[in-house]
């Protein structure tokens, strides 16, 4: 059927994949763990990072980036400007401003020349929310990009604690003023949060904050900084440890590296934690972040039009979990595809071999359902036959002194005897689900009653 996807072409894809890809996902819970991503015809990124500041404040850094070449109409040509405008506006839940800029950006291109043009606010505030809104426009085309967002101040407890994860492309001594420096380090901030490893860029950067550990001049002590990788089985796939870090004060900055070599395309989750072995407290932090292919040609190999993106949702929207379809509507094109291979993949019973029995009865339900009940996958019925498969019994009666709307009952092999009721309340065929002795599933005993 033509609205749903070719089960042949995505299990040649998904074999394909597997001679490539070894690595699953994690998936987030906290909704501000994943960079934001705008709206509109510019598309750029926006990361926050937040630090312990004076007076039980908060140091909260916006770092965007966006790729001007979608600015540029003409991209043979050899200098190039591109004109944009950038309003960025900070408010608190009261509406006071805390900031409010308007910039025009004129940025001279060559050909070869780096597309990526980056930039940072940074606020110290006691706010508890904040409303953002930064929005980019191009000057000549009149594209415009926007990015609407309400954040939470992350309040720091007063003892030993870790920044957010700042994730960092390129570090080197810093010759001049920048708003990218840190404690004389030039740190060109990757607010996507995607790496692609090459021989220019084998590593991604962490810079990341430690508060209020327990330093004595007196008696020297050090502590320590573990990190670990995971993917979407919760698998750790890579790891490292200092176990000895001289204390210099009670507060200090480190930069972690994490080489990306062995990190296969795909979204990753990393942990970090610090031990103060005077104290013997611990603390931790994590965030995600994802590593794309190299050769961005071979990177997309599923077609990602609006159309078969929704496509693709109504495939996994009755088998993944809620955080697993947050996350699927926050990525990037490139980042659903990604999502897609190894959602599938780590479904698979039998890895081992070619076929993924999982995908093919998946697929097989979503083919019944959809040509054999009114509402196609939608309906209830879809839906239950999809998660559950097909009934070991079903009970219909039409109406009749008992019922006055045709009814059926479907009963399954589950902890028992499992009952799904269904009516038809508008007589047009299409059945909604009334009642279920499932735990999982909306439960009206008193269904007769009503119906009647």
């Amino acid at each position: 059927m033509q609205n749903l996807f070719d089960l042949k072409k995505l299990i040649a894809i998904i074999i394909f994949i597997l001679l490539l890809i070894n690595q699953s996902w994690s998936y987030p819970t906290d909704e501000y763990d994943l960079p934001i991503k705008s709206i509109g015809s510019i598309e750029f990124y926006v990361d926050v990072c937040q630090y312990e500041a004076l007076k039980g404040g908060s140091r909260i850094e916006f770092v965007y980036s966006v790729d001007l070449s979608q600015l540029l109409s003409r991209a043979d040509t050899l200098n190039l400007v591109a004109i944009f405008r950038i309003n960025f506006q900070l408010f608190d839940s009261l509406n006071h401003t805390l900031l409010d800029t308007i910039e025009t950006k004129h940025v001279q291109l060559s050909g070869d020349s780096e597309t990526i043009f980056l930039d940072t606010k940074i606020i110290d505030t006691t706010a508890d929310s904040l409303s953002l809104l930064l929005a980019m426009a191009d000057s000549i085309s009149g594209k415009k990009g926007i990015v609407k967002k309400s954040l939470v101040r992350r309040k720091f407890p007063g003892e030993l604690s870790i920044s957010d994860l700042h994730f960092v492309n390129h570090i080197q001594k810093a010759v001049k003023p920048s708003v990218f420096e840190k404690n004389g380090l030039l740190m060109i901030p990757n607010p996507s949060r995607n790496f692609s490893y090459s021989e220019q860029t084998p590593n991604a950067y962490i810079y990341f904050e430690i508060n209020h550990l327990l330093f004595e001049p007196e008696n020297p002590s050090s502590y320590s900084v573990n990190y670990k990788i995971e993917n979407i089985s919760e698998k750790e796939v890579a790891s490292h440890q200092r176990p000895t870090i001289p204390k210099t004060s009670s507060n200090c900055s480190r930069v972690e590296i994490i080489p990306l070599a062995d990190l296969k395309p795909g979204i990753y989750k990393l942990t970090l934690r610090i031990t103060d072995l005077l104290s013997g407290k611990s603390t931790t932090n994590w965030r995600y972040f994802s590593v794309s292919s190299s050769d961005k040609a071979q990177d997309m190999l599923l077609s990602m039009t609006e159309h078969n993106i929704k496509k693709y949702f109504d495939q996994i929207k009755y088998i993944a979990t809620a955080e697993e379809k947050e996350l699927f509507k926050k990525l990037t094109l490139r980042g659903k595809q990604e999502f897609l291979i190894n959602f599938w993949q780590s479904k698979d019973p039998n890895p081992e071999t070619a076929e993924n029995e999982f995908m093919q009865e998946h697929f097989k339900r979503m083919a019944y359902a959809e040509a054999s009940f009114t509402g196609g996958i939608d309906s209830d019925m879809g839906r239950i036959y999809i998660q559950y498969g097909a009934p070991v019994e079903i009970k219909r009666q039409f109406s009749t002194t008992e019922f006055n709307k045709p009814v059926q009952i479907w009963y399954y092999a589950i902890q028992g005897i499992t009952e799904f009721v269904f009516v038809d309340r508008s007589g047009d065929g299409w059945y909604v689900l009334v009642h279920a002795t499932h735990p999982d599933e909306y439960q009206n005993f008193n269904w007769i009653k009503d119906i009647k």
